[in-house]
């Protein structure tokens, strides 16, 4: 794909960074930076950057030599040079190899987007209009329900969710929206059915806990899966959620299993247990 940015009077020249000494070169085209894919995928430690460029991003252009001239390149290649959006940056880096990946993607939403935002048009609705809304709600909605079966829950799922979104397809879902920040979270600690039946507290939490989980399944906030593994409900994710724990039994390894929020759980188990002893 081939694009005349004499034909845009909103690009700009050439904007030079340097990341641990190498050089990555970007440019600001119709209100989006473009980087040179051949500087992000050396960086990267692609042993052949034209073809990491080719094989992995989607959305490359490619800049002719009269064009580089005009913004600014010295001693442009014949054929030109391939330039990709943000998104496919992030496509460079989940498939690279090298340690410092993750510092140089930072270094890109730290200092890179900033500069480009305070001397260009660049915005997250500009890295939008690439991708339809419609498209960044389907990935998000994807996003959240990875983040969910994780066990993230609250201000983590949607920190989680937004980080997914950006990193594949360009778009800060947060700014796009307007959204400054995230109200702080009441961070109350989740509690083991062991944890509950103490509180209660029962004679013997080690019983009580087998209780408390029938109690739990029959007020339909839990079920067992096949391998009788007990999993959280639709109508349960409001009393708790999925957290990985190491195993009781074993040295290693570890379990998923549900624990529930104390200030939600409490009043209707003392409830129960009342009767209980009452009738």
């Amino acid at each position: 794909m081939i694009l005349d940015v004499s034909t845009h009077p909103s690009s700009n020249a050439i904007t030079p960074f340097s990341f641990d000494g190498v050089a990555v070169r970007v440019i600001d085209a119709d209100g989006e930076p473009w980087f040179v894919g051949k500087d992000v995928a050396e960086v990267l430690g692609y042993s052949d950057a034209d073809k990491a460029v080719r094989d992995h991003c989607k959305s490359l252009k490619l800049f002719k030599p009269a064009d580089l001239a005009g913004l600014g390149f010295e001693s442009p290649p014949p054929r030109g040079l391939n330039f990709i959006p943000e998104r496919d940056v992030y496509r460079l880096v989940m498939r690279s190899k090298l340690p410092a990946a993750e510092r140089f993607e930072d270094w890109v939403v730290g200092t890179v987007l900033p500069t480009i935002r305070k001397t260009g048009s660049y915005s997250a609705l500009a890295a939008a209009s690439a991708t339809s809304l419609p498209s960044v709600a389907t990935d998000l909605k994807a996003a959240m329900s990875i983040c969910e079966m994780l066990g993230l829950d609250g201000n983590q799922r949607i920190i989680g969710a937004t980080h997914a979104v950006r990193k594949t397809c360009g778009v800060d879902v947060l700014e796009l929206t307007g959204t400054t920040h995230l109200i702080a979270e009441d961070r109350e600690i989740p509690a083991s059915p062991t944890d509950l039946a103490a509180a209660l507290p029962l004679p013997n939490p080690r019983s009580g806990a087998r209780k408390i989980n029938g109690l739990l399944e029959a007020k339909g906030f839990q079920t067992k899966d096949g391998k009788g593994r007990w999993q959280l409900t639709e109508a349960g994710k409001e009393f708790g959620l999925m957290v990985e724990q190491p195993r009781a039994n074993a040295g290693s390894g570890s379990v998923i299993a549900p624990r529930w929020y104390p200030s939600r759980v409490l009043p209707m188990l003392r409830e129960h247990f009342t009767q209980v002893e009452e009738s």
